[in-house]
């Protein structure tokens, strides 16, 4: 029950992790790496550190694809690891 308990909380802190990173991701994206046209929202561009602008448009997008490849796979993960508890509950 330990070692499940430990699987448990390892999944989700990952799975935490990918959703942060799919998220912040998806904001440089939109906001502060639009196709460097032109931004949407020039101020928010302006107001990034070079962190964000150090990586292009196209890094961006596939660290958001894998971040969101990884909650996808943890996410059938967890659901399996708790099949019981969902099965249970559309059983009532």
């Amino acid at each position: 029950m330990k070692n499940r308990l430990k699987t448990n909380i390892i999944i989700d802190l990952v799975m935490f992790i990918a959703m942060a990173i799919t998220s912040i991701s998806g904001i440089v994206i939109k906001l502060i790496a639009p196709l460097r046209k032109s931004a949407e929202v020039e101020w928010v561009r302006e107001a990034a550190s070079c962190f964000f602008q150090a990586w292009s448009r196209r890094t961006w997008a596939h660290i958001h694809l894998w971040a969101g490849v990884i909650v996808m796979v943890l996410l059938v993960v967890h659901i399996a690891l708790h099949w019981q508890a969902v099965d249970s509950f559309f059983k009532k």
